[in-house]
């Protein structure tokens, strides 16, 4: 209706965690971990008007938050000297150690279809709902339905050698 769209921005994680730690043995084993979480991203109604995303009929952040986003990463790496010049390394990186499966996103839009208004209906305002029942569209099905997630399990083998 021409009011401000207020409210926390879609990409809004006001709180996070992050830790790193990383030890090397004598031997030439070297371990080390990552941690992280941050706070899940708000969660809004988007109504689809005249091909625009963007319209928050009850402003940003009305439907809560995602769920907390973690992940723990593992590292380790051995360095076999072969002389005083030459060493042979490997290591190993996992990501997202325990597979979490966390949804990053929902689907926010409401409406199925796009909806057309004029310049004139858009100026005297409009109720959403309203709009969607006088143009015969529908609820979309996959409305707030987790669309994004995290990334699965991943591990890197490399093979190095340093001189």
């Amino acid at each position: 209706n021409g009011n401000e769209s207020t409210g926390k921005l879609p990409t809004d994680r006001p709180h996070s965690l992050k830790v790193y730690g990383a030890y090397t043995f004598d031997f030439g084993l070297t371990v080390g971990s990552y941690f992280y979480a941050q706070q899940g991203t708000p969660k809004s109604v988007d109504f689809e008007l005249n091909w625009i995303q963007g319209y928050y009929p009850l402003g940003r952040g009305t439907e809560g938050r995602n769920p907390l986003l973690w992940r723990v990463d593992v590292y380790a790496e051995y360095n076999l000297k072969l002389t005083d010049k030459y060493a042979f390394q490997i290591n190993l990186n996992v990501q997202n150690l325990f597979m979490s499966h966390i949804a990053t996103r929902v689907f926010p839009y409401i409406n199925q279809e796009v909806l057309y208004l004029d310049d004139d209906e858009l100026l005297a305002g409009y109720d959403y709902l309203e709009v969607m029942t006088e143009q015969d569209t529908l609820l979309d099905p996959r409305f707030m339905k987790d669309r994004s997630f995290q990334a699965p399990i991943t591990a890197r083998i490399g093979v190095k050698f340093l001189f």
